[in-house]
């Protein structure tokens, strides 16, 4: 004889699926954590792309770039890290026309004032598209996507605040029941190595050895003090970045 089993009272009483589906929690996809951004002086390389800005070459015509990466509260599980960042030519369409107007309609002046703010950031169509790859075979599909880029929605008064508008929106907490435990510091680090990342790969990238490597990156370093607290040429983190930029 089969058994069935009948929810209980109160079983039923906890989740009322006519309920949620009148009024159902949506998933949400826009990333909620803390900013980080630098901006410094580029040059455009044809084959190479963004490089220091170098006064004495005179093939160098000066550039803006900025680089944010946003890192993620504790309760999202991010799978491809690359979603957390975004790279830009300031005097590009792209940052001019859609992100940094959704920094200035939250009232900062300055994007420098941003650094270290809690945000939600909604990735956008930048007007471009890409043509998609077999996931299998990795040849061109004929389809095309929306390459997108940053919008700042909102920014929060600090950690917590963040958190709670996560939650409210169909954030929906990691597997884990417990947070692991991070110091600020620890926190600072882990944000400043996506910035060391860029760094390194754009001053190394050419250099025929680790010591040119690391004579470029040290003068890199010096446009990026918040990066460079955490992170010397001679960090292991440092030569492990060359050594892959180089090979």
């Amino acid at each position: 004889m089969t058994t069935i089993n009948v929810p209980t009272p109160t079983e039923t009483e906890e989740f009322d699926p006519y309920k949620s589906a009148s009024d159902p929690a949506v998933q949400n996809f826009d990333l909620f954590g803390q900013v980080e951004i630098n901006a410094w002086a580029c040059a455009l390389v044809k084959g190479t792309g963004k490089v220091p800005f170098d006064s004495t070459n005179p093939n160098h015509k000066r550039f803006t770039a900025i680089d944010v990466f946003i890192q993620p509260l504790l309760e999202i599980d991010v799978k491809y890290t690359k979603s957390l960042e975004a790279h830009w030519i300031a005097e590009f369409p792209e940052w001019a026309k859609i992100t940094l107007p959704s920094i200035k309609a939250a009232g900062f002046e300055n994007v420098r004032e941003i650094n270290s703010k809690w945000a939600r950031v909604a990735r956008v169509p930048n007007g471009k598209k890409y043509e998609k790859k077999d996931k299998t075979t990795g040849q061109p599909t004929g389809e095309y996507a929306d390459e997108t880029t940053f919008k700042f929605v909102e920014f929060f008064a600090d950690e917590a605040e963040c958190r709670a508008m996560y939650l409210a929106n169909g954030g929906i907490p990691s597997n884990s029941h417990t947070a692991p435990t991070v110091t600020p510091e620890d926190g600072d680090k882990a944000t400043n190595y996506a910035f060391l990342k860029v760094i390194v790969t754009n001053a190394a990238r050419g250099k025929k050895d680790v010591d040119e490597a690391k004579d470029a990156v040290g003068i890199a370093l010096l446009g990026y003090p918040t990066v460079a607290k955490y992170y010397t040429v001679d960090s292991d983190e440092t030569i492990a970045l060359i050594n892959e930029t180089i090979k």
